[in-house]
């Protein structure tokens, strides 16, 4: 993972969360903290999710 390719966003409203998986390669869902609904939501907006263990 290149840190440059990481971007970290504060708080922001619903439209603008999912409007900003346009913005997503890749959802990193990983054990033992699952992203359930964020997961889910990152699925639903056509981003992939990489669910590693």
């Amino acid at each position: 993972m290149f840190p440059a390719r990481v971007a970290l966003h504060g708080l922001m409203s619903r439209e603008e969360y999912l409007a900003s998986h346009a913005e997503v390669d890749m959802l990193l869902d990983m054990f033992p903290f699952p992203g359930g609904t964020t997961t889910c939501e990152a699925l639903w907006m056509g981003a992939g999710a990489d669910t590693g263990r």
